[in-house]
């Protein structure tokens, strides 16, 4: 009997453990993340097989919120000052597709040439940073973001 009751005890604590760990690994740390302590993000896509380079970036200063939009690492236009509106559809394609997730990704695939290559990043005023970058291969979701924030600046930059 004494011999059940132990076993009984050690598979409850092991899915207690399990469970416990579970949440720990599988916490969404976006919750911890305070998009409202944003102060830059950018994100570009660039192809040298087909001569293709588009680089979006919001920075926060003085001013506002400021939105700039580059072609082959060129400003196609001056810097434009976005609404509150804007930023907030930025804030929720961020939240959406967990781009939190991305920190650290870095990824490439030499034997691969003439692939896309992407870069992310997002910075806050507290000093924290999130960066992504890769050769041939992007973290989940990276081209969603990346259409959605294309989408976004192309309209706003033909105004």
């Amino acid at each position: 009997m004494k011999r059940n009751t132990n076993i009984l005890q050690l598979l409850l604590l092991g899915t207690v453990i399990i469970v416990f760990l579970s949440i720990f690994i599988f916490f969404d740390l976006s919750n911890r993340i305070d998009y409202n302590e944003l102060t830059e993000v950018s994100i570009s896509n660039a192809n040298g097989l087909a001569c293709v380079y588009d680089k979006y970036t919001l920075t926060h200063k003085d001013e506002g919120w400021v939105a700039t939009k580059s072609s082959f690492g060129v400003d196609d236009a001056c810097e434009i000052v976005v609404d509150d509106a804007f930023i907030t559809k930025i804030k929720d394609i961020l939240v959406e597709n967990n781009v939190h997730r991305w920190d650290g990704f870095d990824k490439k695939l030499t034997y691969i040439h003439d692939a896309s290559s992407v870069e992310f990043s997002m910075r806050f005023s507290d000093g924290k940073e999130i960066k992504a970058s890769g050769y041939a291969t992007y973290p989940k979701n990276f081209y969603t973001v990346f259409n959605e924030f294309k989408n976004l600046f192309e309209e706003l930059f033909s105004e």
